[in-house]
């Protein structure tokens, strides 16, 4: 074990490493095509109304951008087993990712199927941030698994319609932000390893 983290080899450093920069980058495109969506409001609009339509460019950032996000997790998924050996945190991990990439193939205006993958990807992704609670050693563990509770508890008030003030849009970010924070700090975590 190093530097607080069960780490299992070079290579599967290597793959976090990568998937963490990619990440990052995700918050970028997501604000690029907040920027390019015409009147866009934080507060009122839910993210997939950025991806709604085929032809505009927010549209075509924000859908190929959750896409390559969603590839990203299931990818992690898989640096997570060889990494940890946790069948439980790779089956969450694959299923947020599923999630996640669903959300990009199946725009907001095609209902049904982008509700479940909606829930699919904020579920699993607050699952998945708590239970790197039990691979963690480090003091990144607490953080990590505030950040998946904090995730779990926004979404439950979300579908509720509680939104404290912060409106739909501003709600949904509040079950976003702290599992995309997750995805980038713990993949940052296991390279410093």
């Amino acid at each position: 074990m190093r530097g607080g983290i069960r780490n299992d080899g070079k290579r599967a450093e290597q793959g976090w490493c990568i998937f963490a920069h990619w990440l990052s980058g995700i918050s970028d495109w997501l604000t690029l095509a907040e920027i390019l969506y015409p009147n866009y409001s934080l507060s009122a609009n839910p993210l997939s109304d950025l991806g709604a339509g085929f032809f505009q460019p927010s549209s075509n950032i924000f859908n190929v951008s959750v896409i390559i996000f969603g590839l990203l997790v299931i990818l992690g998924a898989y640096f997570a087993m060889r990494a940890f050996h946790s069948k439980s945190l790779v089956v969450v991990m694959l299923l947020a990712g599923i999630g996640i990439a669903g959300v990009g193939f199946f725009i907001e205006t095609i209902l049904v199927p982008h509700l479940i993958f909606s829930f699919m990807a904020f579920f699993f992704s607050g699952v998945a941030a708590v239970l790197s609670f039990r691979l963690v050693t480090s003091r990144f563990r607490y953080f990590g698994a505030a950040l998946g509770l904090f995730t779990l508890v926004a979404l439950v008030l979300f579908i509720v319609g509680v939104d404290f003030g912060l409106g739909h849009g501003g709600i949904q970010r509040m079950v976003v932000y702290p599992a995309l924070i997750w995805y980038i700090g713990f993949g940052a975590h296991i390279i410093e390893g």
